[in-house]
């Protein structure tokens, strides 16, 4: 079987009148990249980008959906259009009590199955691999009655908290702060510093979220928090689910204990370019007039925000609706007419950092992914576990503040983005 050059392959996947001309030829550097990688991570790649051109391949698109269905990309799988195969691995995969149309891929399957078998797992997954899916599925399936899932930081337990109770309530009650009572069957969400063992009680499961800041030093004090708490938490013996990015292994101590799981196992694929420019935010300008919709710009700081904003606004970037206008107006009135969440928000730009009242930054999240929102700028209080469908992502500074963005940190402004059937692009 011939070699495939990849790069040439990926540049023809992205151009529709290169797939239209010659269909069956890509389908078959499709099939072929597949088969010679036993379809790693690299050929989920290739078929997702086949995916995103689907139409283009007219009677050769059976090729790629059996390639989907060959790489585990189950929730890819139209079964409207699906073949009577198709629909039965489809069906192997539904997870019912989810929902009629739930369905998970192969590795989320292997791995809740290893869950409900009652092992203990450790789980490094990249960030578009679907870790929150797995926690809801252990919690329809697994029969537990108490459990507390460990999140970094507040927004993303806000977030959990809206998730969590839209699915399991009445039958679980969701807890986020301990002087919410009990109920017979409960769910604590909730970040370490919140977390008191003695009043949470007996737990039937616990759930580490990030795990990987258990290694991380830089803030001695919630690195401290953590590390004491899950200490504490293990020695209970009870059954434990770790999950996070990029882990590369796991003291042997913890592997008597657990399964260590690494998977590279992908969902979205993503476009990656460097940009160099005299004046970033120019250009940042320039390409958010481009791309337009759905992009989310990653700054350095609340101040870098502001300034970024008004230099949005002032370029003529606006996208503006009724609901943003109401919403800018409510914060004019109850806040200040020329604060920049109210001005930016007018236009259409939405406004995430961590001097904006919890309560509005969720607002631009929600606004943003329900599409009334264009533009979302945002600092670190966005990157750790919020879901969003922005399909751009532009990282604006190579800083949080005055300390170089790390590789966990990129990987993590990088997981905001991304969509089923969607390229993304990060820049």
């Amino acid at each position: 079987m011939p070699n495939v050059e990849l790069g040439a392959l990926s540049v023809a996947l992205g151009n529709s009148e290169w797939v239209q001309a010659d269909p069956f030829a890509v389908a078959s550097d499709v099939a072929a990249v597949c088969a010679e990688r036993n379809y790693d991570h690299v050929a989920q790649e290739i078929v997702l980008r086949a995916l995103n051109k689907l139409e283009c391949f007219g009677d050769c698109r059976r090729i790629i959906e059996a390639l989907v269905r060959q790489c585990g990309l189950f929730p890819y799988l139209d079964p409207g259009n699906a073949a009577t195969d198709d629909l039965f691995a489809i069906g192997l995969h539904r997870l019912g009590t989810l929902g009629p149309d739930f369905v998970l891929h192969s590795e989320q399957r292997a791995i809740l199955s290893t869950l409900l078998g009652g092992r203990s797992v450790v789980l490094s997954a990249p960030t578009s691999f679907g870790k929150s899916v797995l926690i809801d599925a252990m919690l329809a399936e697994g029969g537990y009655s108490n459990v507390l899932i460990l999140v970094p930081t507040i927004a993303l337990m806000d977030e959990a908290r809206r998730r969590l109770s839209t699915r399991f309530s009445p039958g679980f009650k969701v807890i986020t702060h301990l002087s919410q009572e009990k109920g017979s069957k409960n769910i604590f969400v909730l970040t370490p510093e919140r977390a008191n063992l003695e009043r949470i009680g007996e737990l039937d499961l616990f759930i580490v979220d990030e795990f990987y800041k258990l290694g991380i030093v830089e803030d001695v004090g919630r690195h401290a928090t953590l590390n004491k708490l899950c200490y504490r938490l293990l020695k209970t013996g009870k059954q434990f689910f770790m999950l996070g990015p990029n882990i590369e292994g796991i003291p042997d101590q913890m592997r008597e204990r657990c399964q260590f799981l690494q998977t590279e196992f992908r969902t979205v694929a993503a476009n990656v370019s460097v940009l160099g420019a005299e004046d970033p935010v120019e250009e940042t300008i320039r390409l958010c007039k481009e791309l337009g919709d759905s992009t989310i710009v990653f700054c350095r700081s609340p101040g870098r925000v502001i300034d970024v904003s008004r230099r949005m606004i002032e370029a003529g970037l606006s996208w503006p609706n009724s609901r943003v206008k109401q919403a800018s107006e409510w914060a004019g009135v109850q806040f200040h007419p020329d604060w920049h969440f109210a001005r930016a928000v007018a236009h259409g730009i939405g406004i995430h950092h961590g001097a904006i009242p919890r309560s509005l930054a969720h607002w631009c999240v929600k606004a943003f992914n329900d599409g009334s929102l264009s533009l979302l700028l945002c600092t670190t209080t966005l990157i750790e576990g919020v879901n969003t469908r922005a399909e751009n992502m532009i990282i604006l500074d190579s800083k949080v503040m005055r300390r170089p963005i790390d590789f966990f940190t990129f990987n993590n402004i990088k997981g905001r983005a991304g969509r089923m059937m969607k390229l993304i692009s990060l820049l």
